[in-house]
């Protein structure tokens, strides 16, 4: 997720406000679940995404960056859309497209998600 020196920030870099956030990540074939999110391990893993991005709201950020790859980019970027409308002001989340044929590779669900 965010990292500062290879640690997971804490609550004393949060104490500062963040204005804005990037997020990329492991692909689904890196997890033990892979493409499975209905699996218990993938849940745990979305909280936890989603209890980080609520976080890093909370002390100020308002616009995310998304790589839009397939796992924790789509899935943040999900998140974020999720939440978009409960901070104010609301949050801005920002596709950051590598190549136009990006979605082509990708599963039916997260061609969805790429594209919403």
């Amino acid at each position: 997720m965010w990292y500062s020196d290879k640690k997971m920030i804490g609550e004393e870099m949060l104490k500062e406000t963040i204005r804005s956030c990037a997020f990329t990540g492991h692909r689904p074939k890196s997890f033990s679940f892979g493409y499975s999110e209905d699996s218990k391990e993938f849940q745990m893993l979305y909280t936890k995404m989603k209890n980080t991005v609520i976080q890093v709201c909370n002390a100020g950020c308002r616009r995310f960056y998304c790589g839009m790859a397939e796992g924790v980019d789509l899935w943040c970027g999900e998140i974020v859309l999720s939440l978009q409308n409960e901070f104010d002001p609301p949050l801005e989340i920002f596709a950051v497209v590598p190549y136009l044929a990006q979605p082509a590779s990708m599963t039916e669900i997260n061609q969805r998600r790429y594209h919403r």
